[in-house]
């Protein structure tokens, strides 16, 4: 296992809706129901090849199927930095951390939209990261009953070290591809990623 200095804050039992394919959140406990929530969502599994009832695919299923290996491996990474750095956080809570580390202080409601879930799951993830020193509360004035969530410098520092090392594991990977296959995958990437985003906007897309 790669290994970083490792910053001090237990893992949380707390589980949310994490992102749209495979990856097991691992080292933090949590109930069958969160579990079976939490992957379905990662996996896409409500229908055969993800399209959860829907129809048949459109695309084709080799395309799909390679995006879907594509996420599960992106998701992966993601996990694996989370959990190697021991920051004390689990990837859904990392989610929020990353939200805030975006757009800046944010109202909790608009945090719930941005990562595609309600805003009493955010309520319990802000609860941990408050109680670690990720994050602060603040009420907005003169209307109180909004609160205000907002990186600290140490959560900041969370969101960068994560970073560093999702990247650091991404470019070792890429080395196995050839200068010309890493520029027609970026093309490609950025291509799927920009008609993506203008319809799908930015919900729930925090990763």
């Amino acid at each position: 296992m790669r290994s970083e200095t490792q910053s001090t804050g237990g893992p949380d039992p707390s589980r949310d809706r994490a992102f749209v394919v495979s990856g097991h959140v691992s080292g933090h406990a949590s109930g069958p129901a969160d579990d079976a929530t939490a992957d379905a969502t990662l996996t896409g599994v409500g229908g055969e090849h993800g399209t959860d009832g829907a129809g048949e695919l459109t695309s084709a299923p080799e395309t799909v199927t390679s995006l879907l290996r594509m996420t599960r491996l992106l998701v992966g990474i993601a996990t694996e930095a989370v959990d190697e750095l021991d920051v004390g956080v689990s990837l859904p809570q990392f989610r929020l951390l990353l939200v805030l580390s975006e757009l800046g202080p944010t109202p909790s409601a608009r945090v719930a939209d941005q990562l595609g879930t309600a805003p009493s799951s955010v309520t319990r993830l802000a609860d941990h990261l408050e109680r670690v020193g990720y994050v602060v509360r603040r009420r907005e004035r003169p209307n109180r009953s909004v609160v205000r969530l907002e990186l600290t410098t140490t959560g900041s520092e969370v969101v960068e070290r994560v970073g560093r090392r999702r990247a650091a594991e991404l470019d070792r990977l890429l080395t196995a591809l050839p200068p010309h296959e890493q520029a027609q995958l970026a093309e490609l990437v950025t291509r799927f990623c920009d008609r993506a985003e203008h319809e799908r906007g930015d919900h729930g897309s925090v990763l």
